[in-house]
């Protein structure tokens, strides 16, 4: 018993750990992690294990040197460090995984940990919303009366489990929805009708949340498995008839997700991205900010012109790659993009083939990066660093 837990511990603490990161707090993770590191120690050959593996830890430490050096030459060295805190885990987390000898039983383990207490983290979410719905019905209808629509349960949804950011929950089911879409590439971690049961139950989840990019993302990345799976044309019409019947279905069935896509074109989160791009022109595009001052930048601008839109839309870009190019400037968007696509790009020329996991974690991380600040939070950083490892080490060790 003692020497299963020794040999499930750590694999079970990676699984959890983009849960944390999405649901708990930033101290938390941070403890989270340092048992993590403290359990690291007592595995084996560590460093023989990461000799391995060197070609696909070298994209993280790049970028990582790349942030110490604009910190260094930051306009405001404090703030840029506390910017820089967030990116230690780059470092950290791919040494773990790397330098673990991950035998397939425990990363199969890992995998299904990690759906398996996603789906317990889902199931406690609904029963969480019947009570909510049983408890405060009055005050349900109350908020009936003054939207004057049926948004407010599925408003109210995410905010019943500790206020988690609905666009990052929706990550985590993306890379569930992934993983079992991916059941026979990793040995089939699940029996078929299991992948089935759990692919309705996280999708009609996804729907419900209704966070409008992580949608997208889902339908390109299930579109992408789609033509992957299948050659005949009939059944890959057939499929996506079925597909768009159910986005049909859920459009007009879940209120609030109806409601969010009819603001599309008038939503004014994105207004700073002409702003970030003229001030950032006149550089040639090549000097930024400094690293983590991009906030206080826009901040200044927007009180000097008197914009009113800072009081509710805040100074966050809503885009990774003009907050980078604002930041540390065209340079920090080319190793921005060096660190997404290059895990790919190794096992492409040294296996001659491709890890189509792999492949939509890079899909979910480039689309994520165009209206979520994804590589600045830590819950991203986390959820593309584990994923993006754990699936390189999986074809590179296991795949011919």
């Amino acid at each position: 018993m003692i020497d299963k837990i020794k040999e499930y511990l750590l694999p079970f603490l990676i699984s959890i750990t983009p849960i944390v990161a999405v649901f708990a707090s930033a101290k938390f993770l941070s403890l989270f992690l340092f048992c993590i590191g403290f359990i690291y120690l007592f595995e084996k050959n560590k460093v023989n294990a990461l000799k391995g593996y060197k070609m696909f830890f070298k994209p993280y430490l790049v970028f990582v040197i790349f942030c110490i050096v604009s910190t260094i030459i930051s306009k405001d060295i404090h703030v840029s460090i506390k910017t820089l805190e967030r990116y230690i885990s780059l470092i950290v987390v791919p040494i773990i995984i790397f330098s673990t000898n991950f035998s397939e039983k425990r990363y199969r383990f890992l995998l299904k940990s990690f759906v398996l207490s996603l789906l317990i983290i889902s199931i406690f979410s609904v029963f969480k919303l019947i009570w909510f719905v049983n408890v405060y019905s009055d005050w349900i209808e109350v908020m009936r009366g003054v939207n004057e629509n049926d948004t407010y349960v599925q408003f109210k949804y995410p905010h019943l489990m500790w206020d988690v950011h609905p666009s990052y929950w929706s990550y985590l089911m993306l890379v569930a929805v992934i993983i079992l879409f991916s059941n026979k590439y990793f040995n089939s971690i699940f029996k078929k009708q299991t992948v089935i049961v759990l692919l309705i139950l996280f999708i009609v989840n996804l729907f419900y949340l209704a966070a409008r990019l992580p949608l997208l993302i889902f339908i390109v990345i299930s579109i992408v498995y789609l033509f992957n799976y299948y050659k005949s044309y009939k059944i890959i019409t057939g499929v996506l008839f079925l597909f768009f019947l159910f986005i049909i279905t859920a459009y007009y069935n879940f209120p609030f997700l109806e409601y969010k896509i009819k603001l599309v074109l008038t939503d004014d989160r994105f207004f700073l991205w002409n702003m970030v791009y003229d001030n950032i022109k006149p550089n040639h595009l090549f000097f930024g900010e400094g690293l983590g001052l991009s906030g206080d930048f826009i901040a200044n601008i927007l009180k000097s012109s008197e914009d009113t839109r800072i009081d509710y839309t805040g100074v966050e870009i809503h885009n990774q790659y003009l907050t980078m190019l604002l930041e540390t400037g065209i340079v920090g968007v080319i190793v921005l993009l060096y660190l997404y696509v290059k895990p790919v790009i190794i096992l492409m020329f040294r296996k001659k083939s491709y890890s189509l996991p792999l492949l939509a974690i890079v899909l979910l991380t480039l689309f994520a990066s165009t209206l979520e600040p994804f590589f600045t939070v830590i819950k991203g950083i986390i959820i593309f660093t584990i994923f993006s490892s754990l699936f390189s080490m999986f074809h590179e060790k296991y795949k011919t």
